[in-house]
C-alpha cells in the first residue's frame, strides 16, 4: 500500500491540497490511507480491493480523506465480473462533502458504471443531497459486458470536466464526454460505492488510486474567423510544443500552416491553409503539446467545433410583436415574434439565440435569406401560421403582455439586437387591449425604440411573415442626451443617457472628463439597454464635494454623435435619517381625472439618495402598503423639492405654475383616502422618517370645494402631525405648489419667552399673503396648561382655540380669521386671550391684539 501524503502546491488563490496514491500492494485498507465506512464487506485479493458484501441485496462503500478538486486528475482501474445495471453498479466519488457515502445530504460528484440495458457508458453524475444529475453521458456500451476499465477523469481551475477511459484497462485513453459544471465546490473525502444483489456481491474490484495535479488538457476550440481557430488549454503551454503545427490535426482537408501563442499563455490561435465552410463540424486532434509544468497533453485529444459566419449587431433584428393574443381581432390567438434580415447575404441560425426576461432558446439550424421575414412562435404553434410565411418554432417562447426585453445573440454570444417594448407603445388605448401586434416603423432605424413603434394597422392585426403595415422612413437624427449621473458608490458612476448608445462609443477614456481630482480608470456598457454606462474610479469621490461629468465623442447606435462638452453636476450622496428629509405638502383628493401627490423637502445639508426610500399608508393601525419611490440612485439636494407622483403630464396639466424638474415618477402610490389618511415616509429598511396623519378637516372652512387642494405645511421645524402646522395651498398658485416652496411658508417667528403673535395683521383669503396669524409660546418650564381665546372690540368670543390644553415649553397655534362656527369674521380687531396654569395652581395671563384685515 502506498502511503497518503500531503503535499502542499503554489496555486493563485493559495490552497493546499491532498494527494492520493493507493495500490493496495500492501494487502491493507485500514492505514496509509486510513479507508472508512463498511469495512466488514471489502477484502484485499491479489492486491486488489474486492467488495465483500453481505448475503442481500446492499450498497456498501468505504471513503478517505481528500480534499483535491481543482486542476485535478483522478485515476483508477475497476473491473466488474458481471454485466452492470441499476440493480449492481459502482461508484467511484471523485468528491464528497461526506465520508459516509450513503448520506442523504451529501454533495459531490460520482463516475457511475452501471445502468439497465445494453448502452452503459462512463457516466459522470453530480449529487446534491437527494437529487441526482448526469452532467456527462458517456459513449453507450463501454462498460456494458464484464467490464475491465482505465478511467482518468480531468477537472481544470474553471470546472471543466473530461472523462476518458481505456475501455480495456490499458492507458490508451479515449474522451468520454466533457462538461462544465461548478455547483459543488467543496469536497473532503475520496470514496468508492458497490449497490449489489445477492449473487455479484464479491464481483467488484478496484485498484490504482491516483489523485494529483491535473496535466495540461483540451478544454474546448472555437472558430473565431473562416480561417482560424482558438485553442483553450487548461493551462499554460510551453511555447515550442504549442506552436509546433505537427502537434495538430484537422479533417476535412483542413491543414494548420501556423500556430502562435495567444497572450493569454493557455490560448493557442491556428492558422489554416484554406477557409472553413459553414455548418460542418469539424475535429481537432491535439499530441504532444506540453504544459508550462512539463505536464504533456493524453495522446490525441480531441475537440469538435462548427464555423459560422458572424452575424453582426443589427443584421438580423425583431421588426414585430404579438405579445397580447386577445380578444382576437384576425390572428391566430397565438403569440409570436416576427424577424427580419437586414442584410444582403444569407444569415445561419446556427448557434443563434432568442432571449426574453426570463429564458434564452436557441435557434434550430436554418437559413434566412436577404431581406426575408421569419415568423417565430413555440413549437406547437407552427402549423398556425404556416399560411402567413416562414415559420419558426422555439423550445420556450413566451411574451409579457405589458412589456419585457427580448434579445438576439449570435454564435459567439454577443447581443446583435434587442428592444425593450412597453404597452405604451401601441398609442392606442383600444388596441393597447389586445389583438394587436406592435410593429416596427423603420427597418433602416433598428435602434429607436418607443418612438419607431407603433400598433399595426393592419385590418387582421398584424402583419406575421411580411412588411410591416406601417412601415415609413423614420430616421434618428437626435443626438443622445444625458439624463443624469448617479453615484453608485466612491468608486463607481452611472451615467445614464435617454437612447441606446454605441457600446464601442462607450468604451474610450478620453470622452469621459471629471474635476476635483477624481480620475476614470475604467467603463462597461449595461446590455441589453445600452442605454448607462459604469465609470469606475481611482481615487474615488469625497463627500460634500461638487463634481462636474464633462462628456464628448459618445455617439448614439445610429451614429449621432452627442453634444460637444455636455456636462452634469452631481455629488457623493449621503444616507438621509430622521427629520433630514419631511413630507412636506399632500394632495389627497385630487380634481376628477387628476393624480394625488406627496411632496418631500431636504430640510438638511445633506445629499440624501433616495434610492429604495418607500412611501407608505397606515391599515388597522399598522404601516403598510408600502411603494419604492425609486430603486435608481436618485439624490436629492439639500434646500430641494420633489413632488411624487404616478403621472408627471396630469400634475402639471392640474398646476401649470408647478416645476417639472422636481417631480419624480413613482410606479405606483399608496391609496390615500379623501376624507383622512395617513402618509408615511420610510427609508430601506423600513425605518419610519416622517408620519402625517392628515384629515380634510384641517382645510380652510371657506373652501367649500375641497378636490384638487393640497394641505401644506407651513413651517419644516413643525410638528407633522399638529393641525395648526399646516393649511390649504393658495388659491393664486391654484390650490397647490408640487416641486416649490409651499405659497403658505413662513419663517419660524424668534420668540425669547412669553407669548407673541405674528404676523399681526393678516387677510384671510386664501392668497398666499399673510392668510393667517401665528401665536406662538416659549415657557422655561413645561406643564403649563392653557385656555386660548379670541374676543372682538366688544368682548365677545368669536373663536375658542385651545381649552385646558397641556403645552410643552415651546410650540404655536394658528388662527385663519374664522369664528367658531366656521365663518369668516369681520374686519377689525381683535384681542387673544391667553390664560396658564401650572401645577402649582399658579395663573398667568397674556393679551395680544391682533387685527383682521382685506384688500380692496
Amino acid at each position: 500500500m502506498r502511503i497518503f501524503s500531503i503535499f502542499f502546491f503554489l496555486f493563485p488563490c493559495s490552497i493546499a491540497f491532498a494527494q492520493l496514491s493507493e495500490n493496495f500492494s500492501d494487502g491493507d485498507f485500514s492505514n496509509n490511507p486510513a479507508w472508512s465506512g463498511d469495512a466488514t464487506s471489502f477484502t484485499i485479493n491479489a492486491g486488489q480491493l474486492q467488495s465483500n458484501g453481505p448475503n442481500a441485496t446492499a450498497t456498501i462503500s468505504l471513503s478517505t480523506p481528500n480534499t483535491r478538486f481543482s486542476n485535478t486528475e483522478w485515476d483508477f482501474y475497476v473491473n466488474l465480473a458481471f454485466s452492470p445495471s441499476d440493480a449492481n453498479h459502482a461508484r467511484i466519488y471523485l468528491m464528497s462533502d461526506q465520508a459516509d457515502l450513503h448520506a442523504p445530504t451529501l454533495n459531490g460528484y460520482f463516475i457511475r458504471f452501471g445502468e439497465n440495458g445494453s448502452a452503459d457508458g462512463i457516466d459522470l453524475w453530480k449529487q446534491q443531497g437527494t437529487t441526482l444529475t448526469k452532467i456527462v453521458d458517456g459513449l453507450p456500451g463501454t462498460v456494458a459486458i464484464n467490464p475491465a476499465v482505465r478511467v482518468r477523469v480531468i477537472r481544470d481551475l474553471e470546472g471543466n470536466w473530461q472523462v476518458w477511459a481505456d475501455a480495456i484497462g490499458g492507458t490508451d485513453f479515449s474522451l468520454q464526454g466533457s462538461t462544465k459544471d461548478n455547483a459543488v465546490q467543496e469536497t473532503s473525502f475520496f470514496g468508492v460505492s458497490c449497490i449489489h444483489t445477492t449473487t455479484n456481491r464479491q464481483k467488484f474490484f478496484f485498484d490504482d488510486f491516483q489523485i494529483t495535479e491535473a496535466p495540461i488538457a483540451l478544454v474546448g476550440v472555437t472558430a473565431i474567423q473562416s480561417t482560424q481557430i482558438k485553442i483553450q488549454f487548461s493551462k499554460s503551454v510551453e511555447l515550442s510544443s504549442a506552436q509546433d503545427v505537427s502537434n495538430y490535426e484537422l479533417d476535412n482537408g483542413l491543414t494548420v500552416v501556423q500556430a502562435t501563442q495567444e497572450s493569454a499563455p493557455a490560448q493557442v490561435r491556428l492558422t489554416l491553409g484554406s477557409p472553413m465552410a459553414e455548418n460542418i463540424v469539424y475535429t481537432l486532434k491535439v499530441n504532444n503539446v506540453q504544459g508550462a509544468d512539463a505536464s504533456v497533453i493524453i495522446p490525441n485529444s480531441v475537440s469538435t467545433f462548427t464555423y459560422t459566419a458572424p452575424v453582426n449587431s443589427n443584421d438580423l433584428i425583431i421588426t414585430e410583436i404579438f405579445a397580447d393574443e386577445t380578444p382576437a381581432v384576425g390572428l391566430p390567438v397565438i403569440e409570436f415574434v416576427e424577424i427580419y434580415n437586414r442584410t444582403n447575404h444569407n444569415i445561419s441560425l446556427h448557434g443563434l439565440r432568442f432571449s426574453d426576461d426570463g429564458s434564452s432558446t436557441a435557434f434550430p439550424d436554418s437559413v434566412i435569406r436577404p431581406k426575408e421575414y421569419v415568423i417565430l412562435c413555440s413549437h406547437a404553434s407552427v402549423n398556425a401560421f404556416a399560411s402567413f410565411g416562414k415559420v419558426i418554432g422555439l423550445a420556450s417562447f413566451s411574451l409579457n403582455n405589458s412589456g419585457e426585453t427580448l434579445g438576439l445573440q449570435n454564435a459567439p454570444g454577443q447581443l446583435i439586437f434587442s428592444v425593450t417594448y412597453s404597452d405604451t407603445w401601441y398609442k392606442s388605448s383600444v388596441k393597447q387591449e389586445g389583438g394587436w401586434s406592435l410593429e416596427m416603423i423603420d427597418t433602416n432605424n433598428p435602434c429607436g425604440e418607443a418612438g419607431n413603434w407603433v400598433a399595426s394597422e393592419n385590418a387582421k392585426g398584424g402583419t406575421p411573415g411580411k412588411a410591416n403595415s406601417v412601415a415609413a422612413a423614420k430616421p434618428d437624427l437626435t443626438p443622445p442626451q444625458l439624463l443624469r449621473v448617479e453615484v453608485v458608490s466612491p468608486l463607481q458612476l452611472k451615467v445614464v443617457f435617454d437612447e441606446k448608445l454605441d457600446s464601442l462609443s462607450t468604451t474610450h477614456l478620453s470622452s469621459y472628463q471629471l474635476d476635483k481630482g477624481a480620475t476614470i480608470i475604467s467603463t462597461a456598457v449595461i446590455s441589453p439597454q445600452f442605454r448607462q454606462v459604469l465609470l469606475s474610479l481611482n481615487p474615488g469621490l469625497s463627500e460634500k464635494t461638487t463634481y462636474t461629468l464633462s462628456l464628448n465623442g459618445l455617439t448614439d447606435c445610429n451614429g449621432n454623435l452627442i453634444a460637444a462638452n455636455t456636462q452634469s453636476v452631481f455629488v457623493l450622496p449621503q444616507v438621509g435619517d430622521s427629520a433630514d428629509v419631511v413630507l412636506n405638502e399632500v394632495l389627497f383628493n385630487p380634481h376628477t381625472g387628476g393624480v394625488d401627490f406627496v411632496e418631500i423637502y431636504n430640510r438638511s445639508a445633506k445629499y440624501v439618495t433616495l434610492k429604495d426610500w418607500q412611501l407608505a399608508n397606515v391599515a388597522d393601525g399598522i404601516v403598510a402598503n408600502a411603494k419604492a419611490i425609486t430603486t435608481d440612485d436618485q439624490v436629492i439636494a439639500p434646500g430641494q423639492y420633489y413632488a411624487l407622483a404616478t403621472n408627471s403630464a396630469l400634475l402639471k396639466s392640474h398646476y401649470p405654475k408647478s416645476k417639472e424638474e422636481n417631480f419624480l415618477v413613482m410606479a405606483s402610490l399608496p391609496s390615500y383616502s379623501d376624507a383622512s389618511g395617513t402618509v408615511v415616509l420610510l427609508n430601506p429598511v423600513n425605518k419610519l422618517l416622517d408620519r402625517f396623519d392628515y384629515n380634510e378637516d384641517w382645510h380652510f372652512p371657506l373652501i367649500r370645494d375641497k378636490s384638487g387642494v393640497s394641505l401644506e405645511r407651513i413651517s419644516f421645524d413643525s410638528k407633522a402631525n399638529d393641525p395648526a402646522g399646516w393649511h390649504s395651498a393658495a388659491t393664486t398658485e391654484d390650490y397647490a405648489t408640487p416641486g416649490y416652496r409651499n405659497s403658505q411658508f413662513q419663517l419660524p417667528t424668534a420668540n425669547a419667552g412669553g407669548v407673541a403673535i405674528d404676523p399681526r395683521v393678516f387677510t384671510p383669503d386664501e392668497d398666499g399673503l399673510q392668510d393667517f396669524t401665528t401665536l406662538s409660546y416659549a415657557f422655561a418650564k413645561g406643564g403649563n396648561v392653557a385656555n386660548i381665546r379670541v374676543f372682538d372690540v366688544r368682548g365677545r368670543e368669536v373663536k375658542l382655540l385651545a381649552q385646558n390644553q397641556t403645552l410643552g415649553t415651546e410650540g404655536y397655534f394658528r388662527w385663519d380669521g374664522t369664528d367658531n362656527r366656521g365663518e369668516k369674521v369681520r374686519t377689525g380687531y381683535y384681542v387673544v386671550y391667553v390664560e396658564l396654569f401650572d401645577l402649582h395652581g399658579q395663573t398667568q395671563v397674556f393679551k395680544e391684539k391682533v387685527v383682521v384685515g382685506a384688500k380692496f
